[in-house]
C-alpha cells in the first residue's frame, strides 16, 4: 500500500517538481558518498596545508567535521518530507473540492428530476381539469333533459362569446356585470381552474432552480394554454379575486406573451383593464 501511495504521488506531481526532487536526491547521495568514501581518506593523510595526525582520535575528528554535513542532509530530508506532506494536503483539498462539486451537481440533478416529475404531473392534472369542464343547457325538445353545448377548452370560447355578445356597446358596467355573472354561474369549474393555475406557477416560482430554468418551465406551461384560456386568466388576474396573487406570477413569467391582442383589446375589456390599473 505504501509503495502504491508513493507511485501515485510521483504520477501526480509536475515535471518541474520531479526534477527538483531528483536534484535534491542527487545532492544528498553525493554528499553522503563524499563523507563516507573520500573524507576519511583526506583526514588520515598529511596534506600540504594541515594535518590531523596530532588531533587525537581520528573518529572524533571525523565526527566533528562530518556533523555539519549530516545536519545539512537531515535538514534537506526534513524539508522534503514537509514539502511532500504539503503537496499531499493540496491534493487532498482538491479532491475534497472536486467531491463537493460532484455532490452539488448530483443534488441539483436529483432536485431537477423530482421537480420535473411533479411539474409534468401538475400539467397532466391541469389538462384533466380543463377536459372535465362542460356547459349544459335545457334541451329545447325536452325541458327535463340537458343538452351539452361545449366541453373542454371550448368552454372558454363560449364564455368569451357570451361576454362579447352582451357588451357590444362597450359599456364597462355591462361588461363587468356579465363577467361576474359567468364567474358566479360557473365557479365550480373556473375557481378550480384559476386556483390550480396559480399553484402550478407558485410551484415553478418556489422551485430550487435558476431563474432562466424557471422561465423555461413556465413557457412550457404557457404553450399548453389556449388563446381563450389566456384571455380569462388575464381577466381574472385583473379581478379582485386574482390580482393580488395570480396576476403578479402571470406577469413575472410572461404568460401573456402568446395572448391574442385582438381578443383583449376590444372596448369592453380594455375599459375593464384601464379601470383596474
Amino acid at each position: 500500500m505504501k509503495n502504491q501511495g508513493i507511485i501515485e504521488f510521483l504520477n501526480n506531481i509536475t515535471p518541474t517538481e520531479k526534477s527538483f526532487l531528483k536534484t535534491g536526491l542527487y545532492i544528498i547521495i553525493c554528499i553522503g558518498a563524499f563523507s563516507i568514501l573520500i573524507l576519511p581518506i583526506l583526514l588520515v593523510k598529511v596534506v600540504s596545508i594541515t594535518s590531523f595526525t596530532g588531533t587525537g582520535g581520528i573518529g572524533d575528528t571525523i565526527n566533528g567535521i562530518s556533523a555539519p554535513f549530516i545536519a545539512i542532509m537531515a535538514s534537506i530530508l526534513t524539508f522534503l518530507a514537509f514539502w511532500i506532506q504539503y503537496k499531499a494536503n493540496i491534493d487532498q483539498k482538491k479532491a475534497y473540492v472536486d467531491q463537493n462539486t460532484a455532490n452539488e451537481k448530483q443534488i441539483k440533478y436529483i432536485n431537477r428530476q423530482r421537480f420535473e416529475d411533479t411539474f409534468f404531473r401538475l400539467l397532466d392534472a391541469h389538462f384533466r381539469i380543463v377536459e372535465s369542464m362542460d356547459i349544459q343547457i335545457v334541451s329545447e325538445n325536452s325541458p327535463n333533459k340537458f343538452e351539452k353545448i361545449a366541453e373542454g377548452r371550448d368552454c372558454f370560447r363560449y364564455w368569451y362569446n357570451e361576454i362579447e355578445r352582451f357588451c357590444r356597446n362597450g359599456l364597462f358596467s355591462q361588461f363587468q356585470f356579465r363577467y361576474n355573472t359567468i364567474q358566479e354561474s360557473y365557479k365550480g369549474d373556473l375557481y378550480h381552474y384559476y386556483t390550480f393555475t396559480y399553484h402550478v406557477l407558485k410551484f415553478i416560482h418556489e422551485a430550487p432552480l435558476e431563474v432562466e430554468e424557471k422561465k423555461k418551465y413556465a413557457s412550457i406551461f404557457r404553450a399548453s394554454l389556449s388563446c381563450y384560456e389566456l384571455v380569462f386568466l388575464f381577466l381574472n388576474g385583473l379581478h379582485d379575486n386574482g390580482k393580488k396573487k395570480l396576476f403578479p406570477l402571470l406577469e413575472e413569467y410572461r404568460m401573456f406573451d402568446n395572448l391574442d391582442r385582438s381578443l383583449v383589446l376590444n372596448p369592453p375589456i380594455l375599459l375593464y383593464y384601464e379601470h383596474l390599473k
